[in-house]
């Protein structure tokens, strides 16, 4: 008796890069993709896909958004404020330049006093990728 031909597993679907937030009440850009690389206050391509994909769900009239930035706790707490503070207003820039009122926008920085991401260590390239996730801006639609 011969063996049974081999069946080929299905190839998995690629998933999508950006998937479409189910809401738009609260929204994070999740800097573990690296929308902000360390020290740096530029959105990324994938930053700006997700915030595309956000801005699909219609934003009821006369809601306002609260932008907030976030940094890690690498560097002096005074600079990271102020960093933190700089993605926020690139994503407010972002925002408005897809249409959206730059007055209903608070821009809020955080700096390093709300991290998602603990990790051991001081310095190096292991500390910075681990506390990449603390580097992120969070909107929420108030």
């Amino acid at each position: 008796m011969a063996a049974p031909a081999p069946v080929a597993s299905p190839t998995p679907a690629t998933p999508s890069l950006v998937e479409k937030p189910k809401s738009p009440a609260h929204f994070v850009l999740q800097d573990g993709l690296a929308h902000f690389d360390f020290d740096r206050s530029d959105l990324s391509d994938q930053g700006k896909a997700e915030l595309d994909a956000w801005l699909q769900h219609p934003l009821p009239k006369g809601t306002s958004l609260q932008v907030t930035g976030h940094a890690d706790r690498l560097g002096p707490a005074t600079y990271n404020l102020k960093l933190s503070g700089k993605r926020a207003q690139t994503v407010k820039k972002y925002l408005q330049g897809k249409g959206v009122n730059g007055k209903s926008i608070q821009v809020v920085a955080k700096g390093e006093s709300e991290p998602v991401k603990q990790c051991h260590g001081r310095r190096g390239k292991g500390v910075v990728d681990c506390l990449a996730p603390n580097r992120r801006v969070e909107i929420d639609v108030k």
